[in-house]
């Protein structure tokens, strides 16, 4: 008897947070927009790494669309060893 009312609880849990997420993630693009979202933020990241401020580079690491890729990406592309190691160094911050 409880445990049905658990799994009906849960059921109804999981179809409303899988909606929620749904909703909550970033916008719904296809491949070719996602790749030119990544590519402007691989841009931005590797023009304030050549710039002496850490203020900009700082605002370019809070994007809810950094990840992994775009990390690699933004370290292969940095201009010289010593922004590198200054962008490993803000994203331990």
């Amino acid at each position: 008897m409880y445990l049905n009312r658990f799994y009906k609880i849960n059921s109804t849990f999981n179809y409303v947070s899988l909606h929620f997420r749904r909703f909550l993630g970033t916008q719904n693009v296809n491949r070719v927009a996602l790749y030119f979202q990544r590519a402007r933020l691989i841009d931005s990241i590797r023009l304030a790494l050549r710039s002496s401020s850490s203020d900009n580079l700082v605002t370019y690491l809070e994007n809810p669309s950094l990840d992994s890729f775009v990390v690699t990406k933004a370290l292969q592309s940095a201009p010289s060893p010593e922004s590198a190691l200054n962008l490993i160094e803000c994203l331990k911050k």
